[in-house]
């Protein structure tokens, strides 16, 4: 039986591969591989791809670019992954605000036109307060960023730098009004302690006094919303006393029954503890929808039993140069981008919507956990342009 084992399970296979496969390579697998390409295609989500051939015209003829007058002028020449540091030094204000390396694109609707934009949110950076750090200052008082900055995507200024239509830390601009502050983001501290009871003073550092030049003192602010649990008993501050090893939110005066505690700060994060079975992408994008900053996190349903397809590694697969972090996932042979995930900045609220509502593993996933991903009729219309614009600078960065 051993000396049959060995034979049949590693000898026989060799020869028949070496002396019958490699020989008629085509012949013999043009079967299988026709069945792994149409099965791949399937389960990327590329089977409905039409192919059409281009009759490239390699001459210009005078107003071929009449009709896309438009389109023509909104071309981008305002690179997001370089223009960082011309956003720090213009807009940071403080050593203890900060921008994203790579920022983002966006369209939005200005005087009846659409506008391309390259934008960030201004957020808190807890090391640029130097000697000033401590666990109040830290917890209490600097607990969120403010504003949202951006640039037109197709005009620079006479010297290179971006032009703004959105700017100040007062946020003022084409945008309109919007809840500025930045509760929940990608560089939020590890936890605040907001709130206070009512009639007591302010305690939460809004934004500095000359911010735009018109200010004379700096503003506070309390948080209003309903974004982590009420420190309202002794039990739960010494729970997270223990959680955070910190001694203060169970000593200090600072700490009352009003007071509520903020974690799970970063959007992804967030959308990962509401929808676990979903595989989030790694670059979350902020918008302004209906007076409000959301991050927008596109959630994927991912398998690897998809039979007959191709498994590739979906870190590597997506990876850049703005790739900044990996998505931590194996190999996968399936993969639909089921699911647009929304999370409010200032109270970190998660909405989850059904992008691909036929995809039969979010499905299942919706019949396990009823109620918790809208329809996507229900989105507001005002995400239509911002998803449009993703999705266009998605396939141009996979193209590049």
């Amino acid at each position: 039986m051993l000396v049959t084992s060995i034979l049949l399970a590693g000898v026989w296979p060799g020869i028949v591969h070496t002396f019958q496969v490699v020989p008629n390579e085509r012949t013999l697998e043009a079967e299988f591989i026709q069945r792994n390409i149409e099965a791949t295609r399937a389960a990327y989500g590329l089977d409905k791809v039409e192919t059409i051939a281009f009759d490239a015209k390699t001459t210009a003829t005078a107003g071929a670019l009449k009709e896309d007058a438009q389109t023509a002028a909104q071309i981008r020449i305002i690179d997001p992954n370089l223009v960082s540091s011309s956003f720090k030094q213009l807009e940071q204000y403080r050593q203890y605000y900060n921008f994203v390396n790579h920022l983002d694109v966006d369209r939005y609707t200005i005087n009846g036109k659409t506008q391309d934009t390259v934008l960030a949110v201004r957020e808190l950076n807890q090391s640029g307060l130097g000697n000033s750090q401590s666990w109040y200052n830290n917890t209490i008082v600097y607990t969120h960023g403010y504003g949202l900055v951006a640039a037109y995507g197709n005009k620079r200024s006479a010297d290179g730098q971006p032009v703004f239509l959105q700017s100040g830390i007062t946020a003022t601009g084409a945008l309109g009004e919007y809840e500025p502050r930045i509760y929940f983001g990608e560089r939020s501290p590890e936890y605040s302690i907001v709130g206070a009871p009512d009639g007591a003073v302010d305690r939460e550092l809004d934004y500095p006094a000359g911010g735009t030049g018109t200010e004379d003192q700096q503003t506070m602010t309390t948080f209003q919303g309903n974004g982590g649990p009420t420190l309202d008993g002794i039990v739960k501050r010494l729970a997270y006393a223990m959680k955070f090893q910190s001694e203060q939110i169970l000593l200090s005066d600072a700490v009352t029954d009003k007071s509520q505690i903020l974690y799970h700060r970063s959007p992804r994060e967030r959308v990962a503890e509401v929808a676990p079975y979903l595989t989030l992408d790694s670059d979350m994008y902020p918008a302004i929808v209906d007076g409000k900053v959301v991050w927008i996190v596109d959630g994927y349903t991912t398998s690897a039993n998809y039979p007959y397809s191709r498994a590739e590694s979906l870190g590597n697969a997506i990876a850049d140069s703005s790739t900044n972090s990996s998505i931590p996932v194996g190999s996968i042979n399936y993969i639909r981008n089921s699911v647009k995930a929304t999370v409010d900045a200032y109270d970190g609220s998660v909405k989850l919507y059904a992008w691909d509502s036929e995809d039969p593993i979010l499905k299942t996933w919706m019949k396990i956990f009823p109620n918790t991903v809208k329809p996507v009729s229900e989105m507001s219309g005002a995400y239509s342009a911002t998803l449009d614009t993703r999705q266009i600078y998605s396939r141009c960065r996979e193209e590049s």
